[in-house]
């Protein structure tokens, strides 16, 4: 029997096409994953991006299991219960959102951007090292935000969830924005202190923006609370500030006390129940 072919100290069934390394390969072909390295321990390290989006998993085999991705990892539109056999690291995007995940375990140590939308998770346990941007996690049925990195550089996108807290939430957002809109939040203690891009908490059951101190360079979006008055907050915006449909219909001179808004015109909305303050 020739024995030329196979791979010194290695698997011989992998030398003749037929071992574990055979059935990675065949797989990730299929999946048409390429620029890809097999490591000793069977793991996949791929120099670009891999897109395995809506394939109907529910699973990676037990079979495979990424290491390093150099580029961005897709796995969205699937039906994925669990992240096993996902990359240890992603260094650009991991967008795992719309599919059935109940947590992020599993998911890779280091990301750029995680997108995580469109599940059912109720906490950021097992939140990878955001290396880079930001986080989006809206639509799940997130109870908690704590964990999270206190400064992006991108964003935060905790909308369409259930928190009643921004604990354990990030403190700075550099460049992007921060939105908490549509849970079931009664204060924005523990937002925010800084946020260079816009601020959204619409559509929440704030009833008091009080002991609030932020500096916002964008937009400030209020509106849809319970917010009564506008006493004791430290806010500085800088382009608008909009908090009409709350019980209180504030009136420009009343919102100009206590925002400091540097050069912006304050108008009433006419078909609003609000203030609105807008760039001229």
């Amino acid at each position: 029997m020739r024995t030329s072919s196979f791979i010194r100290g290695g698997n011989p069934l992998d030398s003749i096409g037929i071992g574990q390394r055979a059935i990675i390969k065949e797989w990730l072909e299929k999946m048409g994953i390429q620029n890809y390295s097999i490591n000793e321990d069977y793991s996949i390290d791929v120099k670009y991006s891999v897109d395995i989006s809506g394939r109907g998993l529910e699973k990676l085999p037990d079979f495979i299991k990424f290491g390093i991705v150099e580029g961005s990892f897709y796995c969205q539109n699937n039906n994925l219960i669990s992240l096993k056999g996902c990359p240890d690291e992603v260094r650009l995007y991991f967008i795992c959102y719309r599919n059935e995940l109940t947590s992020l375990e599993y998911s890779p140590r280091k990301v750029g951007i995680l997108s995580c939308s469109y599940n059912k998770l109720t906490s950021l346990e097992f939140l990878p090292e955001i290396t880079a941007r930001g986080i989006v996690c809206s639509y799940n049925r997130l109870t908690s935000i704590e964990g999270c990195p206190s400064v992006l550089h991108w964003g935060f996108d905790c909308s369409h969830n259930r928190l009643t807290s921004l604990k354990g939430g990030p403190k700075r957002i550099k460049s992007g924005s921060y939105d908490c809109s549509h849970n079931r939040l009664i204060s924005l203690r523990y937002g925010p202190s800084k946020v260079e891009g816009h601020f959204s908490c619409k559509k929440n059951r704030i009833k008091s923006l009080r002991g609030l101190k932020a500096t916002i360079e964008g937009n400030f979006d209020c509106r849809n609370n319970e917010i009564s008055d506008l006493n004791d907050i430290s806010i500085t915006v800088g382009r608008n500030f909009e908090c009409y449909n709350n019980p209180t219909k504030f009136t420009s001179e009343y919102v100009k006390e206590h925002v400091k808004v540097g050069k912006r015109a304050i108008v009433i909305m006419p078909f609003t129940s609000g203030a609105y303050m807008y760039n001229k």
